[in-house]
C-alpha cells in the first residue's frame, strides 16, 4: 500500500524546483533593477539575462561535447546490429524486395 502524504511532506518535482529558482532569480534581478546606481552597473544588470542564457547555452554545448568524446564504443554490439541487418536484408529479399534498385 502506499501512503498519501500531506502536500506539506511530498518532495518537490523537478518543474517545482526550477519555477522555485527561476522567481528567486528573477526577485533578485528585479531588486538590483530597483536600487540606483550608476548607468554602468545598470546596463549590466539589464544585460545579466542575455549572459545568462549565453552561459547556459556554452554550459549545454559543452556537455554534448564531453557526450560525444566519452561515448562507449561497444565492437560486439555493432558486429551484432550488423549480423541483424543482414538478416533483416536476407528476409525481405526472401520476401521479394529488391535491396539494391537499379
Amino acid at each position: 500500500l502506499t501512503r498519501v502524504l500531506p502536500c506539506s511532506l511530498q518532495p518537490m518535482r523537478r518543474w517545482q524546483r526550477l519555477g522555485l529558482v527561476a522567481a528567486a532569480v528573477a526577485v533578485a534581478w528585479g531588486m538590483c533593477l530597483s536600487f540606483p546606481s550608476t548607468p554602468r552597473a545598470g546596463d549590466a544588470v539589464l544585460w545579466m539575462p542575455a549572459g545568462s542564457l549565453m552561459l547556459v547555452a556554452l554550459y549545454l554545448l559543452l556537455r554534448l561535447i564531453h557526450g560525444i568524446l566519452s561515448f562507449p564504443s561497444c565492437p560486439h554490439e555493432g558486429r551484432a546490429l550488423q549480423q541483424d541487418i543482414r538478416q533483416a536484408m536476407d528476409e525481405l529479399a526472401a520476401a521479394g524486395f529488391d535491396m539494391h534498385p537499379r
